[in-house]
């Protein structure tokens, strides 16, 4: 929410906008690492395509994204999790965001039509790069991973034979939002807790990842996006609003207990200022009604 009206004061939002880059840098090291650890003469088409921006995959704006880390790195720190471990689940974090991404700009037909094949490539050779982070972890979190990135691959499958209402989008985005759980979920795996602290990280990142999926979706149909599974398009406006709200409110009782810092970044991810927002988005016809 870096660039969205917010409810946050002039000190908060500067002190996470402060955050939000020192997380970058760190973000940057780790693609540094990342693409180290490829054979060389992959080195180059693996950077350009998953971790920075490219006319081959002409929607994705600045790479790599940083939303999905900012939630991992908040978590890991209310988890006190050992800096090898954070580490190590950061990069995972950052593969596992852009290997989803690529494969849905595949499927969404926005990869330029003479790069489709190498952004193909690319997605595949994100996944032995995916499994060779996994391996830094004790056994059950590679089981703990693959079962809930199923979840996610599963949507699209579902989405192309569903007939599009508001309660399907709002099934399709539960199981959408386990891209976020699993990666919230499996901080609390690897750190060792109980399942019920394993369940409240899932439904963290869910619930952020709900939020982030249900704004963005509403804006980008302003922007005369042609997708019948859309929010707005399938929503209307309240009930839009109350969605966002529920969000806020239950990261604002999952995070209640947690230490000062964390609590206050995860928070950020959700502090909507929705009146200043809601205006921002509006149709002319509804500013004018």
């Amino acid at each position: 929410m870096l660039y969205r009206p917010s409810t946050l004061s002039g000190d908060e939002r500067r002190e996470f906008e402060t955050y939000a880059e020192d997380c970058r840098e760190e973000m940057l090291d780790h693609v540094a690492t990342i693409v180290q650890e490829l054979p060389p003469d992959v080195v180059e088409i693996v950077y350009e395509l998953a971790f920075s921006t490219s006319d081959a995959l002409p929607k994705r704006e600045r790479r790599p994204k940083l939303d999905t880390v900012l939630v991992i790195d908040s978590v890991a720190e209310a988890l006190s999790m050992p800096a090898p471990d954070r580490d190590a689940l950061c990069k995972l974090t950052i593969v596992t965001q852009e290997y989803f991404d690529i494969v849905d700009d595949l499927l969404d037909g926005d990869v330029a039509s003479d790069r489709e094949t190498e952004a193909l490539l690319v997605s595949q050779l994100l996944v032995p790069t995916l499994m060779g982070l996994l391996s830094r972890f004790k056994a059950d979190a590679s089981t703990y991973w693959a079962t809930q990135a199923q979840e996610v691959m599963c949507v699209p499958m579902v989405e192309s034979t569903a007939t599009p209402d508001a309660e399907t989008y709002r099934s399709l985005l539960d199981r959408q939002a386990s891209l976020y759980g699993m990666l919230t979920g499996l901080a609390a795996v690897v750190n060792d807790e109980s399942d019920d602290t394993i369940e409240r990280y899932e439904r963290l990142g869910e619930t952020i990842y709900r939020h982030r999926q249900v704004v963005l979706d509403y804006e980008q149909y302003q922007d005369g996006e042609d997708d019948p599974w859309n929010a707005r398009q399938l929503m209307d406006e309240s009930a839009v609003l109350s969605l966002l709200a529920t969000h806020e409110q239950t990261v604002d009782d999952l995070t209640a207990d947690l230490p000062g810092p964390p609590r206050g970044r995860l928070r950020a991810l959700v502090a909507l200022d929705t009146s200043a927002w809601q205006a921002s988005v509006s149709r002319p016809a509804e500013k004018s009604s």
